[in-house]
């Protein structure tokens, strides 16, 4: 795969809009659909805003690298923050997804639109940080 691009975003201000901003414009410009774009776009700003909102608290800054890959027929995104250690994958739990909104608990449903959004997501930890693949084809 090619790395078609690598950016960077910090906590605060408007990282997270003009993170959206380069990946989608990077993502138009290789012609990828606006269908697949679209989808990515939910995907990393759910992941995103969610380090950003829960991912520090012991007041350093969260700090967020988006890296795309592509080849004809998929294309990765990789999430690496420098935020606590937090595996979404693991905060889903199957039944919780079919209650009643005032039955299921907080959280967990951010993350199951991102699974449904995505042929693939995986999570592992990268020397203390967490890594967050995103596998979208379109080819």
């Amino acid at each position: 795969m090619e790395q078609i691009f690598h950016f960077t975003a910090q906590d605060g201000g408007s990282g997270l809009t003009v993170l959206l901003e380069k990946v989608s414009g990077t993502l138009q410009q290789r012609k990828v659909p606006q269908g697949v774009i679209s989808k990515l776009e939910i995907a990393v700003e759910e992941l995103v805003l969610n380090t950003f909102q829960h991912g520090g608290g012991d007041g350093r800054a969260v700090e967020v690298a988006i890296t795309g890959r592509s080849d004809e027929e998929w294309i990765d995104l990789v999430i690496l923050d420098n935020g606590n250690l937090f595996n979404p994958l693991e905060r889903l739990t199957p039944d919780s997804v079919d209650k009643e909104l005032q039955d299921r608990p907080i959280g967990g449903l951010g993350i199951h639109l991102v699974l449904e959004l995505m042929d693939e997501v995986s999570y592992r930890e990268d020397d203390g940080r967490n890594c967050v693949t995103l596998r979208c084809k379109f080819g």
